[in-house]
């Protein structure tokens, strides 16, 4: 009885740091962005009104190396784990990787699938689409409903910054047996994914706000998987 109390407290723990916070915390700024021009400020300020472009548009840092090249890193780092996954069957010693590396997996594949479907389907158009900008299109606010121009919008969440984000799972995967490098691949998949989201947010491609709701999905993603896979094994320990 005492054990399943001081369960229940742990979990109960665990879930406020790592629902209620971040729920809290991400839907204040959500709410900062929808009642503030911060948006359509952020985006004016990397904006060349003479020349009528994003100027970061096409530069090789922003467009080969975090737009192109950072995606083809996270492909590579989820074959590495499908390959260390497949080689987990064959030695007893690295067989309790298995059940996480099966979950970092599937964090990732589930939160850019989900990101790429949310975003293909809400009518939202990029900020270089908008009038504002030299495009055709107007500009709503988060929570207004889209307003189809021409061909329809499919601009939110940003699904570029979701391989990134995605890999929050890795500190999920670690937390219990490796605290102190689970903390440290936190910090470097969030780092990781708002660096790609600021990329496409001088592009012209993404409003902070896209960048910011991306990360509360896929956030929410690896901890619905983490109950699903890894809690019952965490519980025994």
């Amino acid at each position: 009885m005492a054990r399943d109390i001081a369960a229940r407290g742990r979990w109960g723990r665990f879930y406020a740091l790592h629902l209620g916070l971040p729920l809290a915390l991400s839907l204040g700024c959500l709410a900062f962005f929808e009642l503030t021009d911060a948006d359509l400020a952020t985006l004016e300020a990397v904006y060349d009104r003479q020349q009528a472009s994003f100027p970061w548009r096409n530069r090789w840092l922003t467009d080969v190396l975090l737009h192109r090249w950072a995606k083809y890193a996270v492909i590579l780092f989820s074959a590495s784990l499908l390959g260390a996954w497949i080689s987990t069957g064959w030695s007893p010693r690295f067989r309790p990787w298995r059940r996480r590396i099966a979950y970092v997996l599937l964090t990732i594949a589930l939160g850019t699938l989900l990101t790429a479907w949310i975003k293909h389907t809400s009518g939202r158009y990029c900020p270089n689409e908008l009038a504002h900008f030299g495009g055709w299109a107007p500009y709503v606010r988060l929570l207004e409903a889209p307003v189809q121009v021409g061909k329809p919008g499919g601009c939110f969440p940003c699904g570029h910054a979701s391989t990134a984000f995605s890999l929050v799972s890795i500190y999920f995967a670690l937390r219990v047996e490796h605290p102190r490098a689970a903390r440290r691949a936190l910090a470097c998949a969030l780092s990781f994914g708002f660096l790609l989201g600021a990329g496409r947010v001088v592009q012209g491609s993404h409003f902070p706000s896209h960048v910011l709701a991306t990360a509360i999905l896929c956030w929410l993603v690896a901890l619905a998987l983490h109950a699903l896979i890894l809690r019952r094994a965490e519980s025994g320990r």
